[in-house]
């Protein structure tokens, strides 16, 4: 933990005390996002649903895209007001959000998923991760570096209701193996996914009983890590 500390002391030319605040919060919250569109009210009981709840940037923009060219519309990705929710212990308030849509990905939704999967029996999940926990801190801490101080505050007091106790480097393979070890007696639920290592339409499509789409499988906000100088 000393080199990541000293890695963000470096990137966010910081002194120790906000280094250990930032290492709590390594994929802060979006303040600026938009809020979640409105939704038409709470879909039917048992209509076809599919939740990815893999960590933000685990390459859940890609996913929220590739439900959009395979037709499902009533979709919600981040959402501020609903993360904002949790923080503030509204469960029942997000899964009530979350009734309205037939697909969702990204923050709050991947923190709920134990909740989802009891309310929605029929639903289906999709686990997006990064190759490995040292890809993802990377990824965060690149996208901490052009975060204010506000957002990554809010993101540690998520992580900190979401995975309490769970150091940075491990949050990533903790929440992974959490959702593994869940939905171990329901397999035919889940999906695990890379896109660094098989970015393709076959599986998902499979998965979601989708017909292959013509268009070329998406690979949403590659971000370009650049390390620190000095």
């Amino acid at each position: 933990m000393s080199l990541l500390k000293s890695l963000l002391q470096r990137l966010f030319r910081t002194a120790p005390a906000a280094a250990d605040a930032a290492v709590a919060s390594p994929e802060p919250v979006r303040a600026s996002a938009a809020p979640a569109p409105a939704a038409e009210g709470p879909l039917p009981a048992g209509h076809p649903r599919v939740f990815g709840i893999g960590l933000s940037k685990t390459g859940t923009t890609t996913l929220g895209t590739c439900f959009e060219i395979l037709g499902l519309r009533r979709r919600c990705t981040y959402s501020l007001e609903h993360t904002m929710r949790l923080i503030d212990g509204d469960v029942a308030g997000v899964l009530a959000a979350a009734d309205c849509y037939e697909a969702l990905e990204d923050s709050p939704w991947f923190a709920v998923y134990e909740q989802l999967a009891q309310r929605h029996p029929q639903a289906l999940f999709i686990l997006t991760r990064r190759r490995d926990g040292a890809a993802w801190v990377r990824s965060a801490l690149n996208h901490g570096a052009h975060s204010p101080e506000a957002a990554r505050a809010l993101g540690r007091r998520f992580f900190e209701r979401l995975l309490p106790g769970v150091p940075v480097d491990a949050l990533h393979d903790t929440h992974n193996a959490r959702v593994r070890a869940f939905f171990a007696d329901q397999p035919q639920r889940l999906l695990e996914v890379c896109w660094e290592e098989e970015a393709s339409w076959d599986a998902l499509c499979a998965f979601l009983g989708r017909p292959l789409p013509a268009q070329p499988f998406p690979h949403e906000n590659q971000g370009v890590y650049t390390p620190p100088v000095g």
